[in-house]
């Protein structure tokens, strides 16, 4: 199996999209192989992690590994290929149809409940990347790239009315904005501050395109939508813990 380059899908797009590249030749090894590498990166660090921890934790074997990846920097880009392709997925699904602006709000929500139930593998994908060399790095470049490529691309769908559109820089610019919000908590350990920030990140994400007023509004809904999640996490901790 050989790292392909990366293509997210058009997150913020109503449009249909199939199964990621990576490992979509069915390698169920390579793939357990890969998850692998994500969770010990995220946990213990790119520059730390050896492939005898990845093969541990896949479970797999020395031979079975190096089958499919020259070294580890080889797994680690198909890794990440891999996690891209899986959290675009789900940003897909969150997104779903309906006005621009609300699957906007929806996939933005979908991300912090991303990176809430999967912090380590969140670390690699968003921190431990840039440890890992230029061709790393240059992935991650181009997966923020495409997101604010299809963040611009996507604000014309609509009738009359539809949101403005803006030089690129403007959505590059948001995509950098709400990428610092994930990447500094998770380097302090705190990802629950995720459902207060995700509403102001509604909000300025979208008043360039739709103006103050919606904008606030999508922020309002963005406010129950958190409050939702995170009364289903305490009752679910509440389960969990007997309270």
């Amino acid at each position: 199996m050989t790292s392909s380059q990366t293509l997210s899908p058009t997150i913020w797009s109503s449009e249909t999209v199939g199964p990621g590249s990576v490992n979509g030749n069915g390698d169920e090894v390579g793939r357990r192989i890969c998850e692998a590498m994500l969770k010990v990166v995220g946990a213990h660090g790119y520059q730390e992690c050896s492939v005898e921890q990845v093969i541990e934790a896949a479970p797999s074997s020395r031979g079975a590994f190096y089958r499919r990846f020259d070294n580890k920097l080889h797994c680690f880009l198909a890794a990440y290929d891999l996690g891209v392709d899986r959290l675009a997925s789900r940003l897909v699904e969150a997104g779903g149809a309906g006005p621009w602006a609300s699957r906007v709000r929806r996939v933005l929500v979908e991300t912090a409940r991303f990176v809430e139930e999967e912090p380590a593998v969140s670390r690699a994908l968003l921190l431990e990347v840039h440890a890992a060399g230029p061709d790393a790095r240059g992935r991650r470049v181009a997966v923020s790239r495409q997101a604010a490529q299809t963040l611009e691309a996507t604000a014309g769908e609509g009738a009359a009315g539809s949101p403005r559109r803006h030089e690129e820089f403007v959505a590059l610019g948001i995509i950098g904005a709400i990428e610092m919000a994930l990447q500094s908590r998770l380097e302090r350990g705190s990802v629950g501050e995720l459902w207060d920030v995700i509403p102001d990140l509604v909000q300025f994400a979208l008043a360039p395109y739709i103006g103050a007023k919606s904008a606030a509004q999508e922020r309002r809904w963005a406010v129950r939508d958190c409050a939702l999640r995170s009364e289903s996490r305490d009752a679910a901790q509440a389960a969990l813990t007997g309270v």
